[in-house]
C-alpha cells in the first residue's frame, strides 16, 4: 500500500504507531517512496507542539517519530544524524 506523508499525519498517532512497528517487524510492507525522514521530522514537530496541550497525544507522535527514526536506521544501518535525532527527542519529551 502506498502512503503519502500527509494521509499518514492526518491519522491517529496511535494507530499510525502501530502501523510503523507492523512495517519494521515485516508484517505490513513499506510504503514506495514515502519520505520516512520528512514523515520523522512531522511527527517529531508535532510531538512538540502538542506538548504544550492537554493530553497524550505528544507521546503518541514521539513515539511515532523515534520508530520512524528506527526503521530509517535499520534500513540505512548505523547513520550518526539518525541516532543524534532520536537523542535530541528523547531529551526533548523528558524534559
Amino acid at each position: 500500500m502506498e502512503h503519502r506523508r500527509s494521509e499518514l499525519l492526518e491519522q491517529d498517532p496511535a494507530c499510525l504507531y502501530r502501523w510503523i512497528r507492523q512495517v519494521r517487524t515485516g508484517e505490513e510492507p513499506a510504503s514506495q517512496g514515502l519520505n520516512w525522514l520528512g514523515l520523522a521530522e512531522a511527527a517529531t514537530t508535532r510531538a512538540s507542539v502538542e506538548l504544550h496541550r492537554a493530553g497524550y497525544e505528544d507521546l503518541w507522535w514521539a513515539h511515532v517519530a523515534l520508530a520512524t527514526y528506527q526503521f530509517i536506521r535499520d534500513q540505512a544501518g548505523q547513520h550518526d544524524s539518525i541516532e543524534v535525532s532520536m537523542m535530541h527527542l528523547r531529551t526533548f519529551v523528558l524534559s
